[in-house]
């Protein structure tokens, strides 16, 4: 079973492989349902990474 995350953007679950896309930032990985959504969250990282995730490391 492949891993799955959450778009940062709009909360839709995708792997790795059905990725619209994907960012770095912050030294954490990023992947999107869409390239729209991609680049929302490229205009505006800190608007879309959950709490957990700013304090996670």
């Amino acid at each position: 079973m492949a891993d799955t995350y959450k778009c940062p953007v709009c909360g839709m679950e995708v792997t790795p492989e059905t990725a619209g896309g994907k960012s770095e930032y912050k030294g954490h990985t990023y992947y999107f349902c869409s390239k729209a959504d991609k680049d929302t969250f490229d205009q505006n990282p800190e608007k879309y990474i959950s709490q957990e995730q700013k304090t996670a490391g």
